[in-house]
């Protein structure tokens, strides 16, 4: 085991369109951070449904690594001074870093 954070995430071909517009500002986001990135594109359907999958992903990523942390690909970490303007209408909450942790 050695001694990095990864962040973790897949996607089913439903949400690859999804993904191909937030895993770029995700990995830069990790890379920024310390963090290492692995996304996993996976089958539309098997003997489980794909929403299992991030268990799965965790649990082997955890056997080589120290921290492991699963987002989903429709989270996108944003401070909030850094949202695009066509979202300044929504409610955003921030943590004590001023990281965004939810828009609505």
């Amino acid at each position: 085991m050695h001694n990095a954070r990864v962040i973790v995430q897949y996607a089913d071909p439903l949400y690859l369109p999804l993904a191909r517009l937030t895993t770029p500002r995700m990995c830069a986001w990790a890379t920024r951070n310390g963090w290492e990135y692995h996304f996993e594109e996976i089958p539309a359907r098997g003997p489980r449904h794909p929403y299992l999958h991030k268990y799965t992903l965790a649990a082997q990523t955890m056997e080589a690594v120290a921290s492991v942390l699963y987002l989903d690909v429709d989270i996108v970490p944003v401070r909030a001074d850094d949202l695009p303007a066509f979202a300044s209408d929504l409610a955003v909450s921030q943590d004590a870093w001023g990281i965004c942790c939810g828009a609505l």
